[in-house]
């Protein structure tokens, strides 16, 4: 099970995954096709709605498959099991669950990232979705819990950055099998390396090396204007379009830039609180 976390390449990693289900499934590892998923968040969706039945669907599924192709392992991502490393029933529940329709062993692989870099990825990301965030208020969430959530139209997200401990609690309640990985370690040669190369062979990776090097980025990273001004459409609950901004231009640029301004003096005291709370 590959956790993620949100903004570590888990799309990159996916698409690489769904680009090369064969062969993967010619070594023994099926990266399940259900319902025509691309990756597997939807099953975290689906646990936090507690419908059960659905997850227990989803597993049996997934696991006839891989025996029907002889597949010994079987290979989940999904960035949405991040609330897993919080919601530790839910994590247990699932694991359960897998046990009982038929896997020998669930094991978690979870990405961990800078906290100031996770921090700004998801500030950025969020301009998209509707949901205005503050830096300061995102920090101080972060600084006491560990992690900071968020609504969104299908799932109640939560971002974890004290991997460390929460990572305890994981091994301590749910199982000991979990392993992080830095995020410059999971995208070195390329994304995924660190995982495939413990069930592939070199002739292989390097087949994957070299679609990887071909992969355009996924997420094009969009400048800090450009979020700022999106952040400030979404507060006057304009929707984002061209004919939307100019027709609304003074008020909007002089609230980004507001937003812009604020927002480089706080990450400098940002940037040194996470340093000190975070290794």
């Amino acid at each position: 099970m590959h956790i993620g976390t949100h903004k570590t390449a888990t799309t990159t990693f996916q698409k690489l995954c769904t680009d090369h289900r064969n062969l993967l499934s010619t070594h023994g590892i099926n990266f399940p096709n259900y319902n025509d998923w691309d990756q597997h968040s939807y099953a975290a969706w689906t646990v936090q709605r507690r419908e059960i039945s659905e997850v227990r669907l989803f597993l049996t599924s997934i696991y006839t498959d891989s025996q029907k192709s002889g597949c010994k392992v079987t290979l989940l991502s999904g960035e949405d099991f991040e609330n897993f490393l919080v919601d530790l029933h839910l994590a247990k529940e699932f694991t359960e669950i897998a046990l009982e329709v038929g896997f020998e062993d669930v094991e978690w692989v979870v990405v961990k990232r800078d906290a100031l870099d996770y921090l700004k990825s998801i500030y950025a990301e969020h301009s998209l979705t509707g949901v205005v965030l503050d830096y300061q208020v995102m920090a101080n969430s972060i600084l006491t819990c560990g992690y900071m959530s968020t609504i969104g139209p299908n799932y109640n997200y939560k971002f974890v950055f004290d991997i460390k401990k929460y990572a305890q609690f994981f091994k301590k309640h749910v199982t000991t099998k979990l392993r992080v990985v830095s995020f410059e370690n999971f995208i070195a040669g390329f994304v995924g390396k660190e995982i495939l190369s413990n069930y592939l062979p070199a002739e292989n990776i390097d087949v994957l090396q070299s679609y990887a090097n071909s992969m355009q980025n996924l997420n094009i990273s969009r400048s800090q204007r450009v979020v700022e001004i999106h952040y400030s459409m979404s507060f006057l609950g304009i929707g984002y379009s061209t004919l939307a901004y100019d027709s609304n231009k003074a008020i909007i640029d002089g609230m980004a830039m507001h937003r812009l301004k604020r927002n480089t003096q706080l990450l400098s005291s940002i940037e040194q609180a996470f340093a000190k709370k975070f290794d």
